[in-house]
Order: C-alpha cells, then sequence, then structure tokens
C-alpha cells in the first residue's frame, strides 16, 4: 500500500483504538444511565485508560510505522497523549467528588475512596493508577530539574506505564458496570491484550532480532575536542539500508534486553556498505562512555528509523543548517550525495562557537572541492582574530544573501542545539519559506 494511503489509515485506526468504549458504551443496558455528570466521568476514564495504553505506540520503534512518520512529532505526540490521559483521569476522579448536578458539593462516598486503608480494592487500583498518572507526568515533564538521568527515568518510566495501566484495567475491570456488558468486556480484555502484546514486542521479539544481527566496533576516532565516531560493522550480515536524517537506537556493553538504550544520528554515506557510523559528542551523560570504548566490543542497533528523506528526488535543492553536532547527520546527507554524484545544489550553513569546535571542517573543505554545487558557509560565535567570514549566529540577512533568489523551493533540513532550532523556525517562517519544505531534527525524546 502507498505511503500516502498507509499513513491516514493507521491513524484512523489509532483513534479508532483510542475512542472505541465510547461507541460501545450506547448499546449496553440504558438502566446505567446515572446524570450526566457521572456518565461524563465514566467516558473521561474509558478515553484516559485507552489512551494511558495506546501512547506506547506512536514510540514503540514498529519499524515500518516509523519509517511512515516524522519522529519529532510522532514523540511530540506522544508527550501529548501523555498529558491527555493524566488530565482525563484526573477530571474522571474530580467529576465523582464534585458534584454540580445538586449545586457545587463534595460527595463524601467519592473522597472516602482515596483511604487506601478502607477503600474497597477497585478504589485502591484506581488511586494507584491515578498516582502512577501523576508521577510519569511529572517525572517526564520535569526530569531535567530533577536531576534523573536518561537511564533511570527510563526505568521509571516503564514501571509508573505499568502500574497505571494494569491499575486502571484492573479498576475499570473490578467497577463492574459497563466493563460487566460482554461487548464492553470483551473490547477491554481484547486491548489489553494488544498493549500486552506491543511490550512483548518491544522488550522481547525486537532483542532477540537484535541478538541475531549484533555489530562489532571496527574504530573510535576523536574527530575534535570531545566529539566521537564510532564506526560499527556487522557480523555476518548485510548492512541494513536507510537514508540520510535517519537515527538509531544503541546498547552498548550490555544485553539487547537492557533497558538501557540511546538514540543517535547515523553520519555515514547511504552507500557505505562496510560501516555504521555515529558521530556523537561528550555531554556527559552516556556519552561521557563513548571515548572508552574498544574495537571488538559488540553494539546492538535497533534502526534505522525516521521516515524524512531529504535527497529525495522530489528536492530540487537542498538547504542544511547545522549547529554544533547537528552536523551529523548533515554528514550523511552529504557524503551520500557525493557518493552518488548528487548534481543538485546543496547549501550549508554551520555555525558553532569556536573554530577549533567544527567537527569535520577538513572533510567539508574536501567536499566543497569534489561537489560542484556545494557551497557551504561557517559562522563562529566566537571566531579567532584572523577569521573574515562570518561570526555571531546564522541569521535572516545571512540566508537571505547566500541563498539564491527563489530560496523558497528549496528544501530544508535544520539540526542543532534546541535554541538555534527555535530561532530558525522564526527565521524560516519569516522568509516565508513553505511549512511542508522544512524539517527539523530534534529528537528531544523525553
Amino acid at each position: 500500500m502507498k505511503k500516502e494511503y498507509l499513513r491516514p489509515l493507521l491513524v484512523f485506526l489509532f483513534f479508532l483504538l483510542i475512542f472505541s468504549p465510547l461507541f460501545v458504551m450506547p448499546f449496553v443496558e440504558p438502566g446505567l444511565s446515572r446524570g450526566w455528570q457521572r456518565e461524563l466521568s465514566v467516558m473521561l476514564g474509558f478515553v484516559g485508560l485507552t489512551l494511558a495504553g495506546w501512547q506506547l505506540a506512536p514510540v514503540s520503534r514498529f519499524t515500518p510505522a516509523q519509517k511512515l512518520f516524522n519522529l519529532d512529532r510522532l514523540y511530540r505526540f506522544h508527550h501529548l497523549l501523555s498529558l491527555l490521559s493524566a488530565l482525563f483521569v484526573t477530571m474522571h476522579y474530580l467529576l465523582l467528588l464534585v458534584n454540580f448536578e445538586a449545586g457545587i458539593g463534595i460527595n463524601g462516598w467519592a473522597l472516602a475512596l482515596l483511604n487506601i486503608f478502607t477503600a474497597p480494592l477497585r478504589a485502591k487500583m484506581g488511586v494507584l493508577s491515578l498516582l502512577a498518572y501523576l508521577l510519569i507526568t511529572l517525572t517526564s515533564v520535569y526530569r531535567k530539574s530533577l536531576r534523573l538521568d536518561y537511564d533511570m527515568w527510563r526505568v521509571l518510566h516503564d514501571l509508573f506505564t505499568l502500574a497505571l495501566v494494569g491499575g486502571g484495567v484492573t479498576h475499570v475491570l473490578l467497577v463492574g458496570k459497563y466493563s460487566a456488558a460482554p461487548a464492553m468486556n470483551t473490547l477491554l480484555w481484547s486491548e489489553t491484550a494488544l498493549w500486552v502484546l506491543a511490550a512483548l514486542y518491544i522488550r522481547v521479539i525486537k532483542p532477540i532480532q537484535q541478538l541475531r544481527h549484533p555489530y562489532r566496533i571496527a574504530a573510535v576516532r576523536e574527530e575534535v575536542e570531545n566529539a566521537f565516531s564510532l564506526f560499527l560493522e556487522p557480523q555476518g550480515f548485510n548492512m541494513p539500508k536507510f537514508h540520510p536524517g535517519q537515527i538509531a537506537w544503541l546498547t552498548v556493553r550490555r544485553s539487547p534486553f537492557s533497558l538501557r538504550r540511546h538514540p543517535f544520528s547515523i553520519s555515514s554515506s547511504m552507500y557505505n556498505h562496510k560501516y555504521l557510523e555515529f558521530t556523537i559528542k561528550d555531554l556527559g551523560d552516556f556519552t561521557h562512555t563513548i571515548r572508552d570504548l574498544k574495537p571488538g566490543e559488540t553494539v546492538y542497533v535497533d534502526g534505522p528509523f525516521g521516515y524524512h528523506n531529504i535527497i529525495h528526488s522530489n528536492n530540487k535543492g537542498i538547504v542544511l543548517i547545522a549547529g554544533g553536532i547537528g552536523i551529523a547527520p548533515v554528514m550523511s546527507v552529504l557524503r551520500s550525495m557525493a557518493d552518488g554524484k548528487d548534481p543538485r545544489e546543496v547549501f550549508l550553513f554551520y555555525g558553532n562557537n569556536h573554530l577549533d569546535h567544527l567537527v569535520f571542517n577538513e572533510e567539508l573543505k574536501m567536499l566543497e572541492k569534489k561537489m560542484v554545487h556545494f557551497k557551504k558557509f561557517v559562522v563562529l560565535e566566537d571566531p579567532p582574530a584572523e577569521w573574515h567570514d562570518y561570526h555571531g549566529f546564522i541569521t535572516k540577512d545571512i540566508l537571505a544573501k547566500e541563498l539564491p533568489s527563489d530560496y523558497q523551493r528549496l528544501a530544508y533540513f535544520v539540526c542543532g542545539p534546541l535554541p538555534m532550532m527555535s530561532a530558525m523556525r522564526k527565521i524560516l517562517t519569516e522568509m516565508e519559506v513553505p511549512v511542508e519544505n522544512v524539517h527539523y531534527e530534534e529528537f528531544n525524546m523525553a
């Protein structure tokens, strides 16, 4: 099936599964109706639960799906679903607690449900689920403020998810109103089974696949201070096909069943069938360990992922805007275009702090000589005294000066630190570059 049809079909099925309990509710015994407030509470509870169960889908690294959608948008969508799920479930309880139908008041029976010592099991499971919703939201939104490292956050995220879904499903089944009806009961068990299968796919099937396809570290090369290229060689299988701009998740010095895996952009050429290369900056977390890796060690790779292909034949010209280590996926673009003898014009605007922080500076100079229609412009925030090119930041004036007059027809690929990304969004909007012509590579996973 063609992508233009498959994408909307998957989106339709996704929302159908989320709202499916609402379609079943009208066919349950009408005598269950207990006023608009109680029914609205139940509706929000059902949707909150299915949102919690299915929010895993956008970020499940199901390869076919993640080659159809923008990864940054999928993760933003996942974050939005998480917040909505927590909001709906919280509103579900508040509508039980606060009585609006007979004048604003507090329902004592609903307040008593919060007492985990005296409340029935169904209420305890509901409280457990609600607490897990709040904890997963707080630890995700304020992860950096709480100084939770990425690995610890992943462990907590999975534990809280298990608690909120398990507690929520148990709560619904024990309440036994709508869930007692055969149609609703079947639906809830079916959706729960699908959630379990999705979890098994991520935690069991994918790791088994990775065990069968290990990579060996061929080399670790320091490009500049605190930036390293990791060269991986497939062991006993062909290099997977990918296109520039895609990412993969790496599991280093651990079993692929480990929760500790980290996403990085591929920096090698799509025509390089010997090594898969990742260029990684030491940011003080897991990335600090890259310098200590040794040739011969095993690495497991989950990917590649990402649907956007900046060198697609539909793009008549390409503008690459990179900041710092955002040059990594850009190098994959340039290397692939050079190896494929791509004749299209390509412009690179590369911003960094200092001259000695420029990653691949010498290779970029070589590519500029090799590729007839490649032009690069380096912008340094703190240039040396002898620097005669651009300094400061990549601005609207720089882009307008160096790009051709018909720059709006070009395809744009932007990757760098979040402040730069925000600035570029504003600049390209002001320049009236069509939104569909711009791809932002953020990968803000949590």
